[in-house]
This record gives structure tokens, sequence and C-alpha cells, in this order.
């Protein structure tokens, strides 16, 4: 496709295709199909991925053109083949249009800042664009005539200015590996306060835009990745799994078995020896309520145990199959459980980023060594438990995070080995407000039972063979039966 053609190419699809769109009275901002132009022009969709900068500027020249006003466009719906999660972005992708999904960690504030500034040389009339990504005045380093500094300046471009920071989906991370951040620039319509609900920290979200590599410092050779973004979609809880007409007739024949409860328990930890009570308190923390009820949905359970007995197998066996995952409350502060205050070096104005409790709304975290909690941590819990919010007023910030998030607790009794006869509160180094927030408390105690013993040695031996405990329920038909009866919550009637 010839250059002299892409204006005439353009006016077209979008007179085509987007007429109606564009000559509504007060529309400022349109989202166009890349499917609906890869069916109109193939060769203009390819060079859209590749020259995204060109293409987009003559699409706003063409919608102003039709519109008669300022149109801004918007693209969605890229191919599979440039749709990615942060930790697939390399430095092949440069100056490309592509689609991320992730989650967002952190976002700051919007701001008035002066987006780029056009320069002139003085010396050979060289026309130089700067893009302005901080507080401090950026001018070109150099012409290409060899000319460096005293450049004119020709105009500022300000626009509302917002930073997203966009990290891997927790489910999708790999053990023992740090989640990708990517830096996201968002500009005008995007960094408006009326588009504040489609980007809360904590949400999945799906967005396109051209990637950029900017210096890490100013003078450094180190470069940074930065998604200029053109279009934002936040993405429902996403259902990797399909259910057939054939799964749902056996989830309903299963829901009928007066024992299901108790298959299920004996499915989730098919290898672990402890009551099947427990198991079972289990299951229905991972089902949970109607979310929509005006009650609290999210359920609550601590496991205080001694040493080996289980919990850290415990935890690793109901993850592989409830939706949510694992944090522990040593190391780094606990603060990072709920919502931290975080300098914006792109901006240099403050954000907040989300800690696992929020990440992992309307599922299921995993704390371990609960005891380790501070007491300042510990009061915002306290909130989140009850209320299913928290409320982020720090740094000039004044935030409130959804947190539908049941807890599942492991802590150890801080003397070693628990007292059946001394106080719950004081074995366990937490306050008692704290703990009355849980709905189950279940305490393994490392007693002397022959038999129990030997059932335990059983299993163990079975977990590295062939004879392991048989599932009522397969791991596959347990993971379908939970999304379903998310999805389709019975309502008792009178």
């Amino acid at each position: 496709m010839e250059m002299d053609e892409l204006p005439t190419i353009i006016q077209d699809f979008l007179e085509n295709n987007y007429r109606k769109e564009l000559i509504k009275p007060g529309i400022t901002n349109i989202d166009i199909n890349f499917a609906t132009l890869a069916k109109y022009n193939i060769a203009l969709a390819e060079q859209l991925l590749e020259k995204p900068e060109d293409i987009i500027k003559s699409l706003e020249i063409a919608s102003e053109h039709i519109a008669d006003k300022k149109i801004t466009p918007h693209i969605f719906n890229l191919p599979l083949s440039s749709q990615y999660n942060p930790k697939q972005i390399e430095v092949t992708h440069e100056s490309q249009l592509v689609t991320i999904t992730g989650r967002i960690d952190s976002l700051s504030e919007s701001k008035a800042l002066c987006h780029s500034m056009r320069f002139e040389c003085p010396s050979c009339g060289e026309i130089l664009n700067v893009l302005q990504l901080s507080e401090k005045k950026k001018e070109p380093s150099q012409c290409g005539c060899g000319r460096k500094g005293k450049f004119r300046i020709l105009n500022r471009n300000r626009k509302n200015m917002r930073n997203l920071i966009l990290s891997d989906k927790a489910e999708e991370m790999d053990v023992g590996f740090t989640a990708r951040r990517l830096k996201c620039l968002l500009t005008d319509y995007l960094a408006s306060p009326e588009y504040e609900k489609k980007i809360i920290p904590g949400k999945i979200i799906r967005l396109t835009g051209i990637l950029k590599l900017m210096p890490s410092e100013e003078n450094s050779n180190i470069l940074d990745y930065l998604v200029e973004v053109n279009h934002v979609e936040p993405v429902e809880q996403e259902e990797d799994i399909v259910i057939t007409e054939d799964d749902i007739k056996q989830i309903k024949e299963l829901s009928k078995d007066p024992d299901i409860l108790k298959k299920l328990g004996e499915s989730l930890l098919p290898n672990i020896i402890i009551d099947e009570e427990i198991k079972q308190s289990f299951v229905l923390q991972i089902f949970g309520c109607n979310p929509k009820t005006k009650r609290r949905a999210s359920m609550h359970i601590i496991i205080i145990g001694d040493p080996a007995t289980g919990k850290s197998a415990i935890a690793k066996e109901i993850l592989r199959i409830a939706p949510g995952g694992y944090t522990s409350a040593t190391g780094a502060t606990t603060k990072g459980l709920t919502a931290i205050p975080e300098k914006d070096e792109l901006l240099g104005c403050w954000t907040a980023k989300v800690g696992p409790l929020i990440q992992y709304n309307r599922k299921l975290c995993i704390i371990d060594e609960f005891g380790e909690i501070d007491e300042e941590q510990q009061g915002d819990l306290n909130e989140v438990m009850s209320e299913e919010t928290f409320h982020f007023d720090k740094a000039s910030l004044h935030l409130t995070f959804q947190t539908k998030t049941s807890i599942l607790a492991l802590a150890n009794p801080i003397y070693g080995k628990f007292d059946m006869t001394d106080d719950i509160v004081r074995q366990l180094g937490i306050k008692a407000s704290t703990l009355t927030r849980f709905d189950l408390v279940w305490i393994l105690t490392d007693k002397f039972d022959e038999k129990k013993d030997r059932k335990i040695i059983r299993a163990m031996i079975g977990a590295f063979t062939d004879k392991k405990e048989e599932q009522p329920v397969s791991d596959m038909v347990f993971k379908k039966y939970i999304q379903y009866a998310k999805k389709h919550i019975p309502l008792i009637t009178d």
C-alpha cells in the first residue's frame, strides 16, 4: 500500500463503518475494532500494528474531517499474535501496537502536565518532538545536523496524565519469580476522573498501547519499558475452564448426593489425615455464598497448629483446586498485605501499591505465619475481614478498595507447642479483636496416636507411589463444580 493512498483509504474506512458514531453530538472519543479494520483492508491493519503512531494520527485527522471536531480514536480487539501478559513483553516489541492483560498494581493521581514539546533547531530548522515524562523540562540532546543545546521552543502539548503500573496476574506467576511491573502512561480521557471506576488498583484490565523504551535515568544506557496507552477495558474474572452440557448434567447429579460435602472434602485433601469436619469447612469456604448479599459473603478460617502437623501441605493442596494465592506475613513489612504508598518516579506523585488481600478479591488468600502480623496491620485486617472493604488514607491519597477475599490463616503457637489449658490469644500473639473476625478456629495438635500415625505414614508413602487415595470427585470436575456454583446461586424461598 502506497503512503499517498493512506489518507483516502482511512477516510473511506471511517465513512463506511463509523460515520454514524462520529457525527453524534458530544462525541470526543471513538472505539475502533481492529477486526473491522482488518476485514476492510488487511494491509492497513498490518501497518497499524507495525507503525501505530502514523496510522492512529491519520485516523484522528480523518475523524476530525468527517465530524468537524477533534475525535480521539481508541483501538481494541487486536489479534492473538499481538496479545501478551507483562512478562512476555520484550525489546522486539518496541514501537509496536500491543495488547497487554494484567493486574493494576498501583495507580497515580491525575496531573495536568506537559506531555510533549516541539523544538526547532536554529542551525537547520529541523523540528524535534520530545516526550516529557517528568516534572523537569527535557530538551533534545542533539539535532541530526550535529547541533547540541539552545533549541527554540515552538509549543507545549499539555494533557491530563496518570501513571499505571501493570503487573502479572498472581495465578500466572511462576513460583520463586518476581512479577514484571510495566509502566503505563494514560493521557487525556483515559486519565480523567470519570474514567477512574474502570482502573481501580487490584482489578484485571486489558490495555492496548504503543510500547516505548525510555532511559531509566538521565544519560543512562539502561532502558525501561513504557506503554503509551490508547485503550483500556476491564476484564471480568477469567474463566479458563469450559463447562459443557454434559458437565452441567454431572454437576447437578452430584449436587443431589446427600454425602456430597463429605466427598468433596475427601477429594480436596485426599492424602492429608485430619478430621472430616475440617476438610468440609475448607470446601464451604471455597464455594462461599451469594456475593450480592448485604451481609459478609466471605468466610475466614484460621488453623493454629503444632510444628509438623501439615499446615503447609494443607495450603498447597487447597490451592490445587481453589482460585486464589499464597502469601506469608514474615520477611517484608506486613503492611503489604493490603496497600502501601509508593512514589511514582514517572510523574513525581504518590500511588497506592496493592497487596494480596486486594489482588485476590472474590478468591481465597492463604496467609502463612499469621502470628507475625504487627498490631497496626491487624487493625487493617479487622476492616478487611468484617466490612469487605479497605480505606486507604495516606500520602494525600483517599481510596476505597473492595476486599471480598476469603482468608485462610496458618499460625504457630508462639511457645512452640499448643497448650489446651492456656488462653488461645496469648499463645497466638494476635489481638482478640482480630481472632473474633474468624468464623472458624481449628487447632491441630501433635499427639501420640498410633492408629492415626499409621494412617499418616501410609498417606505419605502413597503420595510418592501409585497407591494414592482415590478421589470421589476428580480435580477438573471439582473446579467446574466451583465455577458453576459461583455463577448459578440457588435462592432459598419460603
